[in-house]
């Protein structure tokens, strides 16, 4: 099924990776990244906007949170009553909603110090995949906020543009998230088993990930994962979480408005450089005698790459006026 209007692609896989990875770097998004839970943020957002009605989500949404951080909760009643919200809008409805919850709720509450971790295997040349049980919809914005081009999430059904509120496709959630990396990788032509491999988690839930990489990380973990971690001598990583005192918009305005795509080509291959940019942004258009020209020509008529430049951008912006 096509995607709708406003979606990006699921997992596409590049164009061509150019020289084949030696290295990927897998993290979790909510309390790991991300000081909080996108799913139940969302709906406490949607509760305050008088988009959902109070009473009977508030209870429910608290009681999802609680079952899945102690790891009891099913993972299709999970998804199902996330993805719910979504029923009767189509992508393009949800936007103006979905653009204030990326600056008002998710960006002040990612910590310098994730930023940091992901950013590291970014400049490193790692392949950097954000892997979630969040739903794309929501998630997608996140991870192209944070510069990383390869998001694996839950999927959420869309029949004639609108969200039907069911989820399609294998959930994106415990052994879920194992299924779903392999075959995302194989689409690439590539093994995790041929690959250097390190993920990093907070949840017990994400036991099956962190069990098959060379490398687990466990973030600010649960307690059950805490447990797990000290057993199998995992290393434990504490991260500094501040959360800005008012949650408001750090970008009341797009900062994408009025920028063309040529400048974005420009300042980032200058910014970057070729190479570099190939590797961040694996499309062939970056890595086979890159070019302006060359590049607008291909970014102009394929959706997914576009996008994953414009994510690119902001992240450019971003580290820029952190530099100066």
């Amino acid at each position: 099924m096509a995607p709708a209007q406003g979606m990006t692609q699921p997992e596409m896989p590049p164009e061509s990776m150019g020289s084949a990875p030696s290295r990927i770097a897998l993290f979790d998004l909510d309390h790991t990244l991300l000081s909080g839970d996108s799913d139940v943020l969302w709906i406490d957002f949607l509760i305050d906007r008088n988009v959902l009605d109070g009473p009977s989500f508030s209870r429910r949404n608290a009681e999802m949170e609680e079952r899945y951080k102690a790891g009891t909760v099913n993972a299709q009643e999970f998804a199902d009553f996330f993805v719910g919200t979504l029923a009767g809008r189509n992508p393009a409805q949800w936007e103006p909603l979905r653009q204030a919850f990326l600056t008002q709720q998710i960006i002040p509450r990612l910590p310098d110090d994730a930023l940091r971790l992901v950013n590291a295997h970014l400049n490193a040349g790692d392949l950097v995949v954000l892997t979630t049980a969040t739903n794309r919809f929501i998630t997608e914005l996140t991870a192209q906020y944070l510069g990383i081009a390869h998001l694996i999430a839950t999927e959420p059904e869309v029949q004639d543009g609108v969200f039907t509120g069911r989820t399609q496709g294998q959930l994106n959630m415990r052994e879920g998230k194992v299924v779903r990396l392999i075959a995302w990788l194989e689409g690439m032509g590539l093994k995790l088993e041929e690959l250097q491999s390190i993920a990093y988690s907070d949840s017990i839930n994400d036991l099956p990930l962190l069990s098959v990489v060379e490398r687990a990380v466990a973030v600010d973990p649960d307690a059950k994962l805490l447990n797990e971690a000290t057993q199998r001598s995992w290393q434990i990583l504490r991260l500094q979480r501040t959360v800005q005192s008012k949650l408001e918009p750090v970008q009341p305005k797009n900062p994408l408005h009025g920028v063309t795509l040529e400048k974005m080509v420009t300042e980032l291959s200058a910014y970057f450089g070729w190479v570099a940019l190939g590797l961040r942004t694996p499309v062939r258009c970056f890595s086979h005698d890159p070019s302006v020209k060359s590049s607008l020509k291909f970014l102009r008529r394929t959706p997914w790459a576009r996008e994953k430049v414009e994510g690119l951008y902001l992240f450019m912006l971003r580290e820029r006026r952190r530099a100066s």
